[in-house]
């Protein structure tokens, strides 16, 4: 009976925070919470709120019970309306960790349980949301982001519309708290402007008014912070570019950037932004995305037919949820990358899922959105920078598809030419050259075999092959016909194709430029397997499955300049198919497709009916790898064992034992035996069957996954990481250092050169065996040794340097965490040549976050990490400005935790541009801000160009400096002004020889009378004028002015009023009303010399006119008619001012 009640009472608690069936079972999580409720109320069940108190402050002294207790307060706030203020205001008096313990668990609740919260806890999360925003509780900003991932898009259920609105109220209420959180800004813009095009039901139209009233505002106050949204967030606003307000801001933004921030440069500027993942993962709820992780990671290729039912009636049900498509191809191409393991398993692809997506969507609009989102990448790949993974959908999706529905290849093959032409009209070139990279990579790393059965396929109607000749006639056989294309489709003798050949140097670049080899046969002809290429140890095939999917959704051909958008360079953005970087690249996770065979009947099987695999698959062809299944095809691909050959005696034993045993221990045993063989007693059938063995244990016996432990402290993990053969072979270099015989060297070449892991993983053995064997042995260090990875690139015949950088890279792109483990011995070891290293330093940037910079900053400030040296290191900040924002301010956080002084980064200043090069010169500024004014300092920054504007970089640095050391700025910059002008030829200024040094490090007089000019404008209200006071300075100008052309002096007349006649004269500075010139007692007085007039002459005061009576002396006494001249033209100027 007493068994009953508690179970009784248990299934009231959950009711109470949870929505459960009689089929659910509750979960650690909900246990958790209800067992923290039952331990509070037993604690303080009938004590006062003073007895209550004292309690509780006695409690939470242990941590468990401060755990307890506030996840005890948590489920009274979130299940009772009435006790929720009182408990809120008893848990800020307890809680000992400034509610760091309920953000986290709130944070959990939220992320993984509330789709089953029930309707008054989720009002309750909204109220306890809004108490901790209006306290500023640290880190709440974690609940907001996952209530916003919360949000749906393309659901307008009355459930998500509550918590659109509700996380909306909060964020116009608490505006100031919002804009303090820049990367919540970002999430908060792109998720809402994401869900307002959900929102165009006229009985939304209320929630709509609000919600672009407030995101509008948002963009245009901290446009800054929404710059880094990039590429994908212009995807989105052309989607809403119909509503007036938005439409505005496309306005803006094509023909006027500046209004939104100075350094706003047009809509180039953010296409070429790649957005994080993070915003992408931001648009799909944890439960979506756990179920896409499923289905992409766990359902055979072939059996996914009920899995998108299932998906088709719980997420496209309504009209509105057609939206969700884009969504969902953005997430898969950017975000779901799988590994080579994936890649060759009969898991279904992404290419598959992806045209499930496109195929199954009713709506037009959507429809052309979804195809916009699968080719957004191409548009602006950059070979260099980008990842082949985001462009291999596409490609998979149009060749698998191109037999057994060329329907679906015919429309996005449509879509893809009309994108390039209208997607962007002013940037049609640069779109085009991002489309041609796409291509040049997939088939420069054998995505698809060739292009040509796609781009001639005779299923393609005649004027869609026009349409691709027209557009990518580098791609096609120039031997190919125009008209009806019938068998055979290529001509016999295979065809070279040259990549496009542009004249810019800059496209020269970023294109492929090799010949791009097609394979010959006709349609009926069976074409021989092509030679696989050794890819990250990876030969692999797509293969689809034979299967009859239901007719597609027929192509529409234009990009409509109507409904839902228009397009981005004639006003307003294109319809649906509106356009769209810590990532690394990943190019070696492809899989290669065999040459195609157009006898099969393979299919591009978006979803297949179960009945028609089942009879196609009693028709397998196992002569043909197209008619086979994935597992069967890896059978095949399995490299055969190599026939055995007879050895001398002296190894053959422990070869032996090696091939049967596969171990480690054997493998050296072997090396031992090997290492001394002369070159005489092995012929090469000999040498040869040892090396295919070698490669194909050491490969086998290597994991595809997780070599790496996750603990990087555990001794047993370190140590059996490190038991594999291939590690073997590292022991034993790193016993036997000297120098091999022949067989042994070539051994170690082939390894290194089938087994490209060989360099990297070299690197890990090291340190790890370092750190084993000091533990061993605490009181003899072990040593590094370098030289082992020296014969290592000894043996691949490659530079120290190329091979590191190499390795490190491919280490980077296998596993970060690891990368980031290594990088102190790497830079402790080979200091001389990973200092100042650009590659080594690009790769670390690409990779890291602000935790890993932390981390690495903390190594700089202990010593464990140098990354820079003075020599040299301006190089690499030149190579760094090319990087993106966030890589090059990690690289000046960096420079800064190394105390690397102005002196050797100052080089550098003239070259900066403010349009192109804000983080340098935003750091370089605070750099100067601590330093003196020096003859160097000034030479440097007045080389700087300057534009009509001026130079704010240039005006920054001599205000700060004028406010602490006017004087000697004056009489720095006096002084070089004056050595422009050689007094021994007054009237004629001497020219530098050629060659001459002063044509490039020494600012021209014209580009210091410039800035001198430009910073006397951004005095005009009267601060910072004292500059031109002092006498050397006085002196400079009538220097200048005297030694001046005439356009020179009628250009800076205004900067040449403020001189003095003489040196017994002061400079009138600008008032309110114009500007004059302190007049000389006498000509007398003028025409002495400046000690005497300094002794002599009368004080006299300030005087500021500006009507033409004024007096104005002569410049010159030898001239002047040319100084009566110059009066009426300075008088006119003041008076204009």
């Amino acid at each position: 009976m007493q068994q009953q009640m508690e179970t009784t009472q248990k299934i009231q608690y959950i009711s109470k925070l949870f929505q459960s069936t009689a089929v659910d079972i509750k979960d650690e999580l909900e246990e958790r919470f209800e067992r923290a409720y039952i331990n509070l109320q037993q604690q303080i069940n009938g004590l006062s709120d003073k007895d209550m108190h004292d309690k509780l402050s006695q409690l939470v002294c242990k941590e468990k019970q401060h755990e307890e207790i506030s996840i005890g307060f948590l489920y009274i706030m979130l299940t009772d309306p009435a006790l929720a203020p009182k408990s809120y205001r008893d848990l800020t008096l307890v809680a000992r960790d400034g509610m760091n313990m309920v953000v986290s668990n709130l944070t959990m609740l939220v992320a993984e349980k509330y789709n089953k919260l029930t309707e008054i806890a989720r009002r309750q999360l909204i109220w306890l949301l809004r108490e901790l925003v209006k306290h500023q509780v640290l880190n709440v900003e974690n609940i907001i982001w996952n209530c916003l991932r919360q949000a749906g898009g393309g659901d307008v259920t009355p459930k998500n519309l509550f918590l659109v609105e509700s996380l909306l109220d909060i964020f116009i209420e608490y505006r100031p708290w919002l804009e303090t959180q820049s990367l919540l800004i970002q999430t908060v813009v792109y998720n809402y402007v994401r869900l307002i095009e959900d929102h165009a039901s006229p009985a939304l139209t209320a929630l709509r008014h609000k919600e672009v009233k407030f995101v509008i505002s948002l963009i245009r106050e901290r446009f800054s912070d929404v710059i880094p949204l990039g590429r994908d967030f212009v995807r989105l606003l052309q989607n809403v570019a119909r509503i007036p307000e938005f439409e505005q801001l496309w306005r803006d933004i094509l023909h006027n950037p500046k209004s939104l921030h100075p350094t706003f440069n047009g809509i180039w500027q953010l296409l070429q932004i790649r957005t994080s993942r993070r915003y992408l993962q931001c648009r799909l709820t944890p439960e979506l995305e756990r179920k896409l992780h499923f289905l992409t990671s766990s359902v055979k290729f072939g059996n996914q037919k009920r899995y998108q039912d299932w998906f088709q009636d719980k997420y496209f049900a309504t009209p509105e949820s057609h939206s969700l498509r884009s969504d969902l191809i953005r997430f898969i191409i950017n975000v779901i990358h799988p590994s080579n393991d994936m890649l060759c398993s009969d898991i279904i692809p992404r290419w598959a899922i992806i045209g499930w997506l496109i195929s199954s969507c009713t709506n037009t609009i959507a429809s052309a959105n979804a195809k916009l989102s699968l080719f957004y990448d191409w548009l602006f790949f950059d070979p260099l920078k980008d990842n082949i993974m985001n462009v291999e959908p596409g490609i998979l999706v149009m060749y698998h598809s191109i037999r057994s529905h060329p329907s679906v290849s015919s429309t996005l093959l449509d879509f893809l030419c009309r994108i390039m032409k209208n997607f962007c009209l002013k940037h049609e070139d640069k779109i085009r050259m991002g489309v041609y990279n796409s291509l040049n990579k997939i088939l420069e790393k054998q995505v698809i075999p060739n292009i040509q059965p796609l781009f001639e396929s005779p299923k393609l109607d005649r004027e869609l092959r026009m349409l691709i000749r027209e557009n990518f006639r580098e791609f096609v056989s120039p031997a190919a016909p125009t008209g009806n294309v019938g068998p055979p489709m290529y001509p016999g003798a295979s065809s070279v194709i040259q990549a496009p050949v542009f004249k810019k140097e800059a496209d020269q670049r970023s294109l492929h430029q090799g010949a791009i080899m097609f394979g010959s046969g006709g349609a009926a002809t069976q074409q021989q397997p092509q030679p696989q290429h050794d890819l990250q140890h990876m030969q692999n095939h797509y293969q689809p499955h034979m299967t009859n999917t239901a007719d597609l959704l027929e192509h529409s051909h234009a990009i409509d300049s109507g409904g839902g958008g228009g397009g981005v360079a004639g006003g307003g953005p294109v319809v649906g198919g509106i356009v769209t970087t810590n990532m690394a690249d990943e190019d070696n996770k492809l899989s290669i497709i065999p040459p195609e065979n157009n006898d099969g009947e393979t299919e591009a099987a978006f979803s297949e009916d179960d009945e028609d695999i089942k009879d196609v698959k009693n028709e397998e062809n196992t002569d043909d790898d197209d008619d086979l299944p994935l597992s069967k095809v890896r059978l095949k691909e399995k490299p055969e064992k190599p026939e055995k050959v007879d050895l001398p005696a002296s190894i053959s034993d422990t070869f032996e034992t090696f091939v049967t045993k596969r171990n480690s221990f054997t493998w050296e045993a072997f090396l031992e035996d090997f290492r001394s063989l002369p070159a005489s007693a092995l012929d090469d059938a000999q040498l040869q069957y040892v090396i295919s063995n070698t490669h194909l244990i050491l490969r086998e016996t290597l994991p595809v996954q997780n070599i790496f432990p996750e603990s990087k402290t555990d001794e047993k993990n370190l140590a059996k990481s490190i038991s594999y053969p291939i590690f073997g072979l590292y022991r034993f270099l790193y016993e036997n250092e000297d120098k091999s015989k022949k067989p042994f060297q070539t051994l170690l070449t082939e390894i290194c050169t089938r087994i490209p892991e060989t360099g990297f993983l070299l690197l890990y053995f090291m340190k790890v065996h370092v750190k084993l064997q000091t533990r061993k042995n605490a009181q003899q260090s072990a040593q590094f040794k370098t030289n082992i990875y020296r014969m290592i690139c000894d043996a691949v015949d490659e530079k120290l340097d190329d091979c590191l950088a190499r390795d490190l890279d491919l280490l980077e792109k296998e596993n970060t965490n690891i990368y980031l483990w290594l990088l102190p011995d790497i830079y402790r070891e080979f200091k001389s040549i990973a200092i100042n290293n650009s590659d080594l330093l690009r790769i670390t940037l690409r990779c890291i976050d602000a935790r890993n910079l932390r981390d690495l900053m903390y190594y700089v400030a202990q010593g464990k990490l140098t990354l820079f040296k003075a020599d040299g290191l301006i190089e690499c900040i030149r190579d760094s400005l090319v990087y993106e924002t966030f890589e090059q301010l990690c690289l000046w956080q960096l420079v800064q935790a190394h105390d690397v002084p102005l002196k050797c980064l100052q080089d550098i200043l003239p070259e900066l541009e403010s349009a192109n090069h804000p983080e340098a010169l935003g750091y370089l500024l605070l750099l100067l801000k601590s330093e003196e004014p020096t003859n160097e300092l000034i030479r440097l920054l007045l080389s700087r160009e300057t534009k009509s504007r001026g130079d704010p970089f240039v005006t920054s640095a001599l205000r700060f400096w004028c406010q602490r050391s006017e004087e000697k700025l004056s009489e720095i910059i006096a002084s070089l002004l004056t050595s422009k002008y050689p007094s021994s030829s007054p009237n004629k200024r001497k020219r530098p020889l050629k060659g001459s040094s002063a044509l490039n490090s020494t600012p021209s007089a014209d580009q210091v009378l410039s800035h001198l000019e430009h910073y006397r404008r951004s005095c005009r209200h009267g601060t910072g004028t004292g500059l031109y006071v002092h006498d050397t300075m006085q002196r400079a100008l009538q220097t200048a002015y005297t030694h001046s052309t005439e356009s020179t002096k009628k250009q800076y007349s205004d900067l040449f009023s403020l001189a003095a006649e003489d040196e017994t004269t002061a400079v009138g500075r600008r008032g309110g009303s114009g500007r004059g010139r302190k007049q000389p007692t006498s000509k007398k007085d003028s025409s002495s010399s400046s000690a005497n007039s300094k002794k002599n002459s009368d004080p006299v005061k300030t005087v500021y006119t500006s009507d033409e009576d004024s007096s104005e002396e002569d410049w010159s006494k030898q001239k002047i008619s040319q100084a009566k001249k110059r009066k009426k033209t300075i008088n006119e100027t003041i008076n204009s001012d």
